[in-house]
């Protein structure tokens, strides 16, 4: 199941496709994004590649925040973790993420 997907009908329409498509993949839970670029668009020329860094530059495509938890609750699990007789966590994909 995939979070965000787009046919890409106009070559000058690109940047912005492609920017929201990263900004949909990397913000909230991560998870895959398609875009479909049709025979005429794959064809087309981009000399400028100027236009794709000022347009991500200008959109910013990446998350500019990552939600973390208080330390104050770090702390208290940690203390729960240390006093329990037989700890066992139980976590999801995201815990082996690497931070980009």
């Amino acid at each position: 199941m995939k979070k965000y997907g787009k046919r890409l009908i106009a070559p000058d329409r690109v940047w912005e496709y492609g920017a929201y498509a990263f900004r949909n993949m990397k913000t909230g839970v991560p998870g895959p994004v398609h875009l479909d670029f049709p025979g005429e668009v794959a064809r087309a020329r981009f000399t400028d590649a100027t236009k794709l860094r000022d347009y991500y530059a200008k959109n910013k495509y990446r998350s500019e925040s990552r939600p973390y938890p208080a330390p104050t609750d770090v702390k208290k699990a940690a203390d729960l973790i240390a006093k329990a007789e037989r700890p066992l966590i139980v976590a999801g994909q995201g815990v082996v993420q690497r931070k980009s």
